[in-house]
């Protein structure tokens, strides 16, 4: 377990030993701010890893699912999507095909465009820049899925596959993903977050 920011820097790992040269080549190709910059970063981490009670077998290298729960720690935060859940119907299609669309988003690090059509005619869905259910892959192990996402602002042509990670509680992307795929009847060719 990651004890504190402190402990940690302590125990920087050198990895390459350089000589002289090519060590202050290297120190001055980044400038003295960035390097400052990446060291407060790497501090922040472990400190979100300390809290998050990860061992250091979780943040050493990172697992993609712990980036993405890290990244996704800054942008909307979970109590944020607890707040969308409280006050959504579990009931209605359109509710619970919002939360699992906020969800899914939030913890895959999806821009809203990637998932979501500009139309509602589902006649005019395009598969080719947007997810089917089908492009949902089945439970890994540690109960996160993947989705391909057939376009993407960087991928335009060929797509790309993102985590969504397993949380634990009312943000779960994988059990709203679940709730909408069951309540909408979402076949495999449908569009992701289709509600009738």
């Amino acid at each position: 377990m990651v004890t504190s920011h402190s402990s940690a820097v302590s125990h920087r790992v050198r990895v390459v030993e350089l000589d002289d040269k090519a060590r202050r080549l290297a120190e001055d190709a980044v400038s003295r701010k960035t390097r400052q910059r990446r060291f407060n970063d790497v501090v922040k981490f472990l400190d979100w890893a300390h809290l998050q009670h990860l061992s250091i077998a979780d943040i050493l290298p990172a697992s993609e699912n712990t980036l993405c729960n890290y990244a996704a720690s800054f942008a909307v935060l979970p109590k944020h999507l607890r707040i969308l859940h409280d006050n959504l119907s579990a009931e209605s299609g359109l509710d619970v095909c919002v939360a699992a669309a906020a969800k899914v988003m939030m913890y895959g690090q999806l821009r809203s465009g990637e998932v979501l059509p500009t139309n509602s005619d589902v006649r005019r869905y395009d598969s080719t820049k947007m997810p089917l259910a089908s492009h949902l892959s089945p439970l890994n192990s540690s109960g996160s899925r993947c989705l391909f996402l057939p376009s993407t602002k960087t991928s335009q042509n060929r797509g790309d596959e993102v985590l969504i990670p397993v949380q634990n509680g009312r943000s779960d992307p994988i059990q709203a993903l679940q709730d909408h795929l069951a309540i909408n009847n979402v076949g495999g060719l449908d569009p992701l977050f289709l509600w009738p």
